[in-house]
């Protein structure tokens, strides 16, 4: 009995070990879990000899890895961010050109022209405010960090 447990002891801690033939794809992104779950099961399934391995973190913490990682780097791709940052992260050499075949079919604005990064969606920022209280409204971002908007920002 104690050799039969020892055995299958053994064979289950080996099976743990088998190697995975498939292509690692490392993927940055903040786009959180779910999100991430499900374009890796739709990829893998149009790919599977794609292992897609998901690190999730905001954009800000991918854009720092990626330039602490930027002579051994770690990711295929970073996926999720703002264009500021992607334009930062191209001029720091971090990025590479790519262009792929619906390339053509992005509106202008949503691309780099160097071909360093595409938009994936557009997300409106805007500043909202109530015109029968607020006389002078904060027209910039930068107008919200004065005083007077302190303890009255939603």
């Amino acid at each position: 009995m104690k050799r039969t447990f020892i055995i299958a002891l053994c064979a289950f801690v080996l099976g743990g070990c088998a190697s995975d033939d498939r292509t690692p794809l490392v993927v940055y992104s903040p786009h959180g879990k779910e999100m991430l779950t499900e374009y890796e099961s739709l990829f893998e399934a149009a790919h599977p000899e794609v292992n897609v391995q998901w690190i999730d973190m905001g954009g800000q913490d991918a854009y720092d890895r990626i330039r602490t990682e930027k002579a051994n780097p770690a990711a295929s791709i970073w996926w999720g961010g703002d264009g500021p940052t992607f334009n930062r992260a191209a001029a720091e050499g971090l990025l590479a050109p790519y262009l792929p075949s619906w390339s053509n079919a992005m509106p202008e604005g949503t691309f780099s022209q160097d071909q360093f990064w595409y938009a994936t969606y557009l997300t409106p920022e805007v500043i909202m405010f109530n015109s029968r209280t607020v006389s002078a409204p904060p027209m910039d971002w930068d107008d919200l960090l004065q005083p007077e908007w302190n303890d009255k920002i939603i």
